[in-house]
Order: C-alpha cells, then sequence, then structure tokens
C-alpha cells in the first residue's frame, strides 16, 4: 500500500524535469507570479 508513496514524488519530479525541457507560454506567467509575490513581501 505505500508503493504508491515513493512512486508518487519520482513522478513528480519527472513531469517538473519534462515541463523545464518544454518551453511552457506557462513560464512566463509563473515568473510574473513570483515577481509579485517577491514585491509583496517587501
Amino acid at each position: 500500500m505505500s508503493g504508491w508513496k515513493s512512486a508518487a514524488p519520482e513522478a513528480a519530479v519527472r513531469v517538473l524535469a519534462a515541463a523545464r525541457d518544454v518551453s511552457w507560454p506557462w513560464q512566463d506567467l509563473l515568473d510574473q507570479i513570483d515577481a509579485q509575490a517577491a514585491h509583496a513581501r517587501t
């Protein structure tokens, strides 16, 4: 039953690595969100 718990992080890492390889249009949006979050913190 605990097999999926150890597999989940590995799958997430694979998905993130694949997403990083592909140049998503999301990246600009995420950068904007990061910039706004950093601005809100100061």
